[in-house]
């Protein structure tokens, strides 16, 4: 199943299950193909709901730990401009770039772990001293919120793969209830209609996962 049928999937699944419900409640004899495939139906309805969910819930706690990185690297950011200079200054030849030409969080703190080995080396002179243990305080910090935030995103994205396999292999017995749906209330019947694959105005997926700068 493509990813970007995860607002499709889970709209089915929920029709699909409304649809159940509906025809558990109808007298004995009625509905019988569809209260005959419904048990299986659901225990696949139920696994994509607790993968869905499982995918909601890490979604969440990714937005979070991105945040508090981006509320880390900040900082470090401003402080490794302003320190470049001096540094610059201090120990001719040495270069490093502006915090702006780096494109992820990544090249920043090797940049920075870089600059803060230059101050180690002049740690014992009055103009590095209160920079390196600044640098130190604001690198191991940006450190600690990036590689959670990287957690964090790894284990979504593991989830996201797994909801969307769950989905996979729910697919062919999904269409067979279709199938039994549309035999028992007509092609053009509401409920048969309400289980197509189509999108909607308006539909997304969060597949993406929130990003770091």
């Amino acid at each position: 199943m493509a990813q970007q049928s995860v607002t499709i999937t889970t709209r089915q699944f929920a029709r699909a299950q409304g649809i159940i419900t509906n025809a558990v409640a109808t007298p004995e004899g009625q509905m019988l193909a569809i209260k005959a495939i419904a048990p299986d139906m659901v225990v696949e309805i139920v696994k994509y709901n607790a993968a869905d969910a499982e995918v909601g819930r890490l979604l969440r706690g990714a937005s979070k730990e991105v945040r508090e990185a981006l509320a880390a690297v900040a900082p470090l950011a401003k402080f490794y401009d302003e320190t470049r200079e001096v540094v610059m200054t201090k120990s001719p030849g040495r270069t490093f770039l502006a915090a702006s030409s780096f494109t992820t969080p990544d090249d920043l703190l090797g940049a920075a772990e870089d600059l803060e080995d230059v101050l180690e080396e002049h740690a014992a002179s009055a103009w590095a001293k209160d920079l390196f243990k600044a640098m130190v305080g604001l690198l191991d910090s940006a450190v600690k919120e990036q590689g959670e935030a990287s957690g964090a995103l790894d284990a979504l994205q593991k989830a996201q793969q797994c909801r969307a396999d769950t989905a996979m292999l729910a697919r062919p017995l999904f269409v067979r209830f279709r199938r039994v749906v549309r035999n028992t209330f007509g092609r053009e019947s509401r409920e048969y209609r309400s289980l197509l694959d189509r999108r909607q105005p308006g539909d997304e997926d969060d597949t993406s996962p929130p990003t770091t700068p």
